[in-house]
């Protein structure tokens, strides 16, 4: 098997954004691109399978690597972020720029508090339990609403997403031979401990500029706008020491994000009102039928007294010209 360039697949994949991509059609595209792009630089034959297991690996190993200097600098660092409560939360550091080089995303950032939020309120309203699609979109509306809530909108996604989130990770669970999510063993489901949990990533956000722009990126579409403002405390050191902090603020859903809303809940409206007509359509539909069956044995009992009174002259003699 001939050698992959790292440093080549890398630009590439870059330049064609396959990361940014979604699973489906068009990132296959992508990657074919990639591939045919590749193998004229190189003069390899490097098939598409190929290339896209060696970027998994590499970024697998980037991931690894971050970690590792993560952990270090978590137990070494002096400028480790610490919360108001003094307890350490991570470090502001150049290793956060690499967020999504490293393949980091926000339901996997800060010990899974996102994914294990979204799982307690997939357990508390039973939603696999409901088969009723109106019922069940409006439980996963709540759940929506009921994550931002919790997390205080630092990151925005569209309820129907959750619904796509919770088949992709049931599915993957289960062509992994892994337990399904909600009895895997290895999450805890624990409230207080998931409040701790989000209660440590807000706080990251406040706290660090690019940890808050990272969950910005991540978002559906960027609906806050992040404010920086600093403020100057002097140290107890002397006048001259002084201390810079940050605060991260937000503001409230943006104006396309309203009338999207307004919009889908007119399309919903439409819906509803096409769906009456059909069943309006269907009623006079079948009252026709019946009113068409009643005619039809009226012209047959007709037909058998006409043929009685036929029979009884034929009887008397009486011959009836047709």
């Amino acid at each position: 098997m001939s050698f992959v360039d790292e440093s080549l697949l890398s630009k590439l994949v870059n330049k064609f954004g396959v990361d940014k991509e979604e699973k489906g059609p068009n990132k296959n595209r992508l990657w074919a691109k990639v591939t045919k792009e590749y193998n004229n630089i190189t003069g390899n034959g490097h098939t598409k399978a190929r290339l896209n297991k060696k970027w998994q690996n590499i970024k697998h190993q980037r991931k690894l690597k971050r970690q590792k200097l993560f952990d270090h600098e978590v137990d070494d660092d002096p400028d480790a972020l610490v919360d108001e409560d003094g307890e350490e939360i991570g470090i502001m550091s150049k290793s956060y720029n690499a967020f999504n080089d490293m393949s980091e995303n926000m339901w996997n950032a800060m010990d899974y508090a996102l994914r294990d939020l979204f799982l307690y309120l997939i357990k508390k309203y039973d939603i696999d339990d409901v088969t009723n699609p109106r019922i069940k979109n409006e439980l996963w509306k709540t759940i929506s609403k009921e994550f931002h809530d919790n997390i205080d909108n630092i990151v925005t996604i569209k309820h129907e997403k959750f619904t796509k989130k919770w088949q992709n990770w049931k599915q993957y669970n289960k062509s992994k031979q892994k337990p399904h999510p909600l009895i895997d063993d290895t999450i805890s489901l624990d409230l207080d401990v998931i409040k701790e949990k989000i209660r440590k990533l807000k706080e990251r956000a406040r706290i660090d500029s690019n940890f808050a722009t990272f969950l910005s990126r991540e978002s559906d579409e960027i609906k806050h706008e992040h404010l920086v403002t600093k403020n100057i405390v002097t140290s107890s050191e002397g006048p001259d020491k002084v201390i810079v902090t940050s605060t991260s603020t937000s503001n409230s859903l943006s104006n396309k994000q309203l009338e999207r809303e307004v919009y889908i809940e007119a399309l919903r409206y439409e819906q509803e009102k096409f769906r009456i007509m059909i069943e309006n359509g269907q009623l006079e539909k079948d009252k026709l039928q019946r009113e068409s069956n009643w005619m039809e044995v009226q012209v047959q009992l007709a037909q058998t007294e006409l043929a009685l009174k036929k029979q009884e002259c034929q009887e008397k003699g009486i011959i009836i010209q047709n």
